[in-house]
């Protein structure tokens, strides 16, 4: 296996990217996310590669094509405890399948007819449109025809062979997939229980715009929740319901007398926490958030008698260091959504809470900021409340409650709008500053009624869990 580091600045977080068959590093060495290293794995020859991951406090996988069974060889026993997200892309575990990936006989035809001729037609055919094509074919692989006839035989061969099967975060399929059919990958995935997104390209996607949306710049995120927290709760009122209404939702369920040790995920200004301190008096009380400001700015806040510890951490990644069932309650609100694996932390909590505890966490769904779409600008993508990741992702805990809500705040202009994201964080996305001609057209593109007025929906979903 050969590798290639597309940017390598010595950060805290990796994306690996495991590429299909026929590929090399060339087409993506504009690839970027700001505080990731990006390494490119691809020639699957040879199987032995140690990754550097034990280097990095966190690492994305994204495998595409016949690198999804690739990744799924290489990681299926040896998973590394600092993975988050595990996104395929046009591929499936099950790569040479009538049913779940390339049909047989067309990648029997491929290996069998395998020229330079048709290899270029095999490339020209994972794009929908010339000028894609006319930017790839300018960087086409530099690998020649023997050892690519060499690993698409043990490739097919492989693909006969029983795999692992990952915990994937998420699949991407492209409607227009000439390689591998998008209906063989809807099955593949349905049947593992994967939540999928369909996206219009071809088999070789826009990578920036998937990592751009899928890979959160957390240093970023924190940030954005830094320099709005002088503001954040006179902006945050619709935050401000959710968390009141996620704490009724979740003393409904509690046994009151069982509350000892209690961890918040994500509390920002307190305002979840002002709510259930009003009702509860935890034993021990840990109050995370991934933001050095609002954490400075929480202590002293509270009762000097209460035992508070209080953590400015990545909670996604610190949940995995908490002691095995010590934990009688997880309470979080909207904050989950910047994690990069929702599965993730619902097995991490089901391991920390005691038997009988309750996880409580509200989240978004996918009608939230949709006008922001409508406006040309990207948002994170959000499942909805019946996504199989809520219920899949682990034996150990049991659902007992779920809502799904619509929210929404009025402003006077869509400007109103972009003003009120600044001072609250929301879709801390980008880090460039959108320009004044991308402002100004977003601004005219945003829905409003016949009054001028502009809206920004919330989708918040509910979930209340017990540990069986």
């Amino acid at each position: 296996m050969k590798q290639c580091w597309i940017t390598h600045n010595n950060n805290k977080r990796l994306i690996v990217l495991f590429l299909g068959w026929g590929a090399d590093e060339k087409a993506f060495e504009g690839l970027s996310r700001p505080g990731y290293d990006i390494l490119a794995l691809w020639d699957y020859r040879d199987e032995s590669l140690a990754l550097p991951t034990e280097h990095y406090c966190e690492v994305v996988v994204i495998a595409w094509s016949f690198g999804v069974m690739e990744a799924s060889r290489l990681l299926g026993n040896n998973m590394p405890s600092n993975v988050t997200l595990l996104l395929a892309v046009n591929g499936t575990e099950q790569p040479v399948d009538n049913n779940f990936g390339i049909p047989k006989d067309i990648c029997e035809g491929t290996l069998a007819n395998l020229s330079e001729r048709n290899l270029r037609k095999f490339y020209r055919r994972m794009f929908t449109s010339k000028e894609a094509w006319d930017a790839y074919s300018a960087n086409l692989p530099q690998r020649n025809l023997d050892e690519l006839t060499d690993e698409l035989r043990l490739l097919y061969e492989r693909a006969q062979e029983p795999t692992a099967h990952l915990q994937w975060t998420l699949a991407y399929l492209s409607d227009a997939d000439a390689i591998f059919p998008a209906k063989n990958q809807q099955n593949y995935w349905s049947k593992m229980q994967i939540p999928y997104m369909q996206i219009q390209s071809g088999h070789f996607p826009d990578w920036q715009a998937l990592i751009d949306q899928n890979v959160v710049d957390k240093e970023y995120v924190a940030h954005r929740f830094d320099t709005a927290a002088d503001s954040y709760d006179a902006e945050a009122e619709l935050q401000c319901k959710i968390a009141l209404n996620l704490w009724q939702l979740t003393r409904e369920n509690l046994k009151q007398n069982s509350l000892v040790n209690v961890l918040e995920i994500g509390c920002g200004s307190g305002m979840l926490t002002h709510d259930y301190l009003a009702d509860i008096t935890p034993a021990e009380l840990w109050l995370w958030d991934i933001s050095p400001r609002h954490s400075s700015l929480l202590k002293g806040k509270y009762n000097e008698n209460l035992n508070i510890h209080f953590k400015q951490c990545d909670a996604e990644i610190e949940l995995r260091n908490i002691k095995p069932d010590s934990l009688d309650l997880i309470i979080s609100s909207s904050t989950i959504q910047w994690f990069h694996s929702p599965g993730g932390f619902l097995r991490n909590a089901a391991k920390s809470l005691r038997k009988g505890g309750v996880l409580a966490f509200s989240t978004f769904g996918p009608l939230m900021c949709t006008e922001l779409n409508d406006a040309g600008i990207s948002t994170r993508h959000y499942y909805n409340a019946e996504s199989p990741v809520w219920r899949t992702a682990t034996s150990d805990l049991e659902l007992i409650r779920c809502e799904n809500s619509i929210l929404s705040k009025r402003f006077d202009t869509p400007a109103d709008v972009f003003r009120h994201m600044r001072r609250s964080g929301v879709n801390a996305l980008r880090r460039t500053p959108i320009s004044t001609t991308e402002m100004r057209r977003a601004i005219d593109s945003y829905p409003v009624d016949c009054y001028g007025n502009a809206t920004l929906t919330f989708n918040p979903l509910y979930f209340i869990y017990r540990k069986k």
